[in-house]
């Protein structure tokens, strides 16, 4: 840590010196949560409650202005989708765009972009360290998905044949089928890396980021859109990945 300190201490400086929240005329930037729209009020409280909050969107919170956020994975708002993009949740009014970068095997670095600083409109674009393929074939969207996720993990492992791995999802009893590299502790309660059981929609042409190398049982363990899923068809390198 000493070493750390001293390495980058002009970088440490800088982000010791930011303040806790930024306030734009209609959106306020905060690492994790914001404890009150008053910011003056908000000089009272520890700098903890606006840096460290589990799943803030989900809390009774509501606000005039637009609070953007960071901290949580978006994906962890959803126990079917798998999906990494920002979400923009109006009744709240909080806006959550942790794209799970470096956190979740999965995720990606967003950005949101505003037209101006008086804007309430934004868009946003995203990108991830994942090697680029055009799908060759279309699939059809699957039913019913699950997406196994922290702190939901424990499974008990119900039988194992030719790589894949029979559980029960201890929290909904969902019974699933996932491929042995995910397994990362198998004494009981067995737990897995992050899951997502969804066949995506694919049409010829979509750009795929391609999360394993290579192809399993159930097909290629992809991202489209932000989401993650499924894909059986036929893959091709994308040039200038």
């Amino acid at each position: 840590m000493r070493a750390i300190n001293a390495h980058f201490a002009p970088e440490l400086a800088f982000l010791r010196s930011l303040p806790a929240a930024i306030d734009a005329p209609n959106h306020i930037f905060v690492h994790a949560a914001l404890p009150t729209e008053d910011l003056d009020a908000l000089q009272t409280h520890p700098l903890s409650d606006c840096i460290k909050a589990d799943a803030f969107a989900a809390q009774d919170v509501h606000f005039n202005k637009t609070v953007v956020v960071g901290h949580w994975p978006a994906a962890l708002y959803s126990n079917k989708i798998a999906c990494f993009n920002p979400i923009l949740d109006r009744k709240r009014n909080v806006f959550s765009i942790d794209g799970g970068n470096a956190v979740k095997e999965e995720g990606q670095l967003n950005a949101l972009i505003f037209p101006d600083v008086s804007s309430r409109d934004a868009v946003f674009t995203s990108v991830d360290s994942f090697p680029k393929y055009a799908a060759l074939d279309a699939q059809q969207e699957g039913g019913n998905p699950f997406y196994l996720h922290w702190p939901d993990l424990e499974c008990d492992i119900l039988s194992e044949q030719n790589g894949l791995i029979q559980v029960r999802h201890r929290a909904t009893g969902r019974l699933l089928s996932i491929p042995e590299r995910f397994l990362y502790e198998r004494a009981a309660p067995a737990r897995f890396l992050d899951f997502s059981t969804h066949i995506l929609p694919v049409s010829p042409g979509d750009t795929l980021s391609l999360l394993h190398p290579q192809r399993l049982s159930q097909g290629w363990y992809v991202k489209k859109n932000g989401i993650i899923g499924w894909y059986s068809g036929r893959i091709s390198p994308v040039e200038n990945n």
